[in-house]
């Protein structure tokens, strides 16, 4: 085995070491990532294809469409300062290339002019400026997000091997604008049914993600997207350690004290079941009672359907009133139980249901489960989870004429959600007169996982070149599919409003180019980064302008 030792060094550890072994340790980290072969095989062979004299290579980032109707940058200022800025190109690293590309292709291809020349003439950093729009800002497809070009001419190839990187943004990217187009529907539903702060909307939608993504550099990058549009609910806490380090953010998110399967059965079935709600409860009180926080609640979510969900609202919970109802800790804070359905049709299950057979067989098996007849499973049934627990904690009506939930009861939909369930849950909510801020919304893998770079059609696409000091527009423009046509020339994103749909890609080649004031920033110049965003800064840019509000 080359590598002996795993995980960290102790402080003991390193007082040994000489400075020569200090040194390998920190070369080995550094040579972790080799930014020469961090992209596509075949652009290692480019620099024999390309035009002779070809100086500069201008490209660009955008979504050429897709299921959302705009797109949020996030995340370029993470592949800057992990993989881009500061000395890039060594000795070793170029030497690891060439063997790699030797072996690889069978012969040697490999462009160590350029590499040699950019260690030599730059000192290792690139020779790069990538220009963007201010991260956290929502731009309608089918426009420029940013613009790459080489800065010097010697290194014209460089601009697209760096394309293989900047292309994994559609990532957090997709993650972002779906995040803030949750928020959106959230917000939506607020105006028209809820009395609540506007404030607990960014409470209403929470990442449960971080289990279902492939990898722990996804988690940490996705789950940090998905906080950037202001909804502020995580069980990420990779992504709260990534916001901190490199948005400069000491705390992204929040979570509540709560349960999972494996607490619940831990006390030996469904026999205990009442017990361990019990136990949790009394425990929970215990802890807090010197509690403060913030919003005055303790909020306990408690996974319900381990067993039978409608037992513990129908039974268990009103039998345990006692224990929250009223309480209040040393600083008058109470305690809010959250029931959590994780299982089920989420329509069915929190609103009830009478119209399939399905629901026959659920009734009978709640009949026979609770040892009760069928025709007051039949009304659990169809009642479904909100309405028992009207029935059983009261409700209020708010001044919308929507009815609200007991203070110390709530519901947290856990599974199976996704924007259109969402959208489909409000609809019905709005149709039985229940106010959505009732129901916060849990999102594992469709929230950071299910999605892809053609759900908004990434591509970053070469539009102008300089080739023996003349520059020439160019477009790729394939007569089998209008759709993947890109722009020409220089390109400037061009502000005429205050929304998304407001802004507009103006090419060199328009008449306005000239004049046209360009919102794209210099965000990085030949190996430094020249513009910096905090989390707070991006959800400035993410949020809702007052001519988007005035539509909600």
């Amino acid at each position: 085995m080359k590598n002996t030792h795993f995980g960290d060094y102790t402080e003991l550890e390193l007082s040994k070491f000489t400075p020569q072994q200090l040194i390998d340790i920190i070369n080995g980290f550094q040579n972790e990532d080799n930014f020469i072969i961090m992209s596509d095989s075949y652009k290692m062979t480019h620099h024999l294809l390309y035009v002779d004299k070809l100086q500069e290579v201008y490209s660009y980032l955008e979504p050429r469409g897709g299921e959302m109707p705009y797109t949020v940058l996030f995340g370029l200022q993470y592949f800057i300062k992990r993989y881009i800025a500061g000395v890039r190109i060594t000795k070793q690293k170029i030497e690891e290339a060439r063997q790699k590309n030797i072996a690889h292709f069978g012969f040697d291809c490999f462009d160590d002019t350029m590499w040699n020349y950019i260690l030599e003439k730059h000192g290792g950093v690139l020779p790069l400026e990538i220009k963007a729009v201010p991260e956290g800002t929502p731009v309608g497809v089918k426009n420029v997000l940013l613009t790459i070009r080489n800065t010097d001419k010697n290194c014209a190839p460089l601009t697209n091997v760096t394309e293989t990187l900047i292309m994994k943004l559609w990532a957090p990217n997709t993650v972002a604008t779906y995040s803030r187009m949750v928020r959106e529907l959230i917000s939506k539903y607020h105006k028209l049914t809820s009395d609540v702060p506007e404030f607990l909307i960014d409470f209403m939608h929470h990442d449960f993600g971080y289990r279902g993504v492939s990898s722990e550099e996804s988690a940490r990058l996705l789950g940090a997207a998905a906080l950037s549009s202001g909804l502020k609910g995580t069980d990420t806490m990779g992504a709260l350690s990534f916001l901190e380090k490199y948005y400069n953010e000491p705390m992204g998110g929040y979570s509540v004290i709560a349960s999972e399967h494996s607490v619940m059965t831990s006390y030996g079935g469904k026999l205990h079941e009442e017990e361990a709600y019990r136990k949790i409860i009394q425990r929970v009180k215990r802890k807090m009672m010197n509690a403060n926080p913030a919003s005055g609640v303790i909020i306990l979510s408690l996974v319900s359907d381990t067993y039978n969900i409608y037992n513990v609202c129908y039974r268990i919970l009103p039998k345990l009133a006692s224990e929250f109802i009223g309480w209040k800790n040393n600083f008058g804070c109470t305690l809010k139980i959250v029931i959590r359905p994780d299982s089920g049709d989420p329509e069915t299950v929190l609103f009830g249901s009478d119209t399939s057979i399905e629901d026959e067989k659920l009734a009978n098996n709640l009949a026979a489960d609770m040892n009760i007849d069928f025709d007051e499973a039949w009304s659990l049934v169809t009642k479904g989870v909100v309405q028992i627990l009207f029935d059983k904690f009261g409700y209020t009506t708010n001044s919308k004429g929507y009815r609200v939930l007991h203070p110390q009861i709530g519901v947290l939909q856990g599974d199976g959600v996704s924007y259109k369930v969402i959208e489909q849950l409000y609809y019905e909510m709005v149709r039985l007169k229940i106010d959505t801020m009732n129901l916060v919304f849990g999102s594992g893998g469709k929230y950071l996982q299910a999605h892809d770079r053609d759900e908004q059609k990434y591509a970053i696409k070469a539009t102008h070149v300089i080739i023996d000091g003349v520059g020439v527009s160019i477009e790729k423009d394939p007569i089998t599919d209008s759709g993947k046509k890109s722009k020409k020339g220089y390109l400037k994103l061009v502000r005429t409003g205050n929304t998304w749909k407001d802004l507009h890609t103006v090419q060199s080649i328009d008449e306005s180019y000239e004049t046209d004031i360009d919102i794209m920033e210099t965000v990085f110049l030949n190996g430094n980064l020249i513009k910096e965003y905090d989390l707070s800064e991006v959800r400035k840019y993410a949020d809702f302008t007052s001519e988007e509000k005035l539509l909600f």
